[in-house]
């Protein structure tokens, strides 16, 4: 789901920032990827496309609070903004997954209720050595980031096709 615009434009700001200090962001993704926070992700595009506008997504905005600034394990490391688990968040997060599953969508691991860590990803990789400076510039942001999640859309990262929901 993408950001209402005031914290888009913070999270493209903070893109910017850590594309100076040569970490590639989210800004520089081929295709373009707006700043947002997944619901679902799976291989099975075309049964996503399919069950996807049953999942009752138009309209619906949720508050969240981008709290902290976390790394995933990879190599190199993925940079992202930690969302906190509000019950809202939560609650419509394991929506969208029980009527996926329900229609046998499989999801990711870490995208299935009670692994799933809502996060907005800054980064896909930051390398060794500018890692220390990557985390400095985040921490300096103005945390948390407040933010309505609206807009809901599906987006295939690797065409960029993007079907609003």
């Amino acid at each position: 789901m993408g950001l209402d615009p005031e914290a888009d434009r913070a999270i493209r700001d903070l893109w910017s920032r850590l594309e100076q200090l040569g970490v590639p962001s989210l800004q520089g993704h081929v295709p373009s990827i707006r700043p947002h926070l997944s619901l679902a992700v799976t291989d099975d595009a075309d049964g996503l496309r399919h069950h996807a506008p049953g999942l009752a997504l138009r309209g619906v905005e949720t508050g969240i609070e981008m709290a902290a600034v976390s790394l995933f394990p990879a190599d190199p490391p993925l940079l992202v903004l930690a969302v906190a688990p509000a019950p809202e968040l939560v609650a419509l997060h394991a929506r969208v997954s029980a009527a996926l599953a329900a229609d046998g969508v499989d999801l990711w691991p870490h995208y299935r209720p009670g692994t799933w860590l809502p996060h907005c990803t800054l980064s896909m990789g930051v390398p060794a050595d500018v890692l220390g400076d990557a985390l400095e510039t985040c921490l300096a942001s103005p945390l948390p980031v407040r933010a309505c999640l609206l807009g809901a859309a599906l987006t295939d990262s690797v065409t960029g096709a993007t079907t609003t929901l």
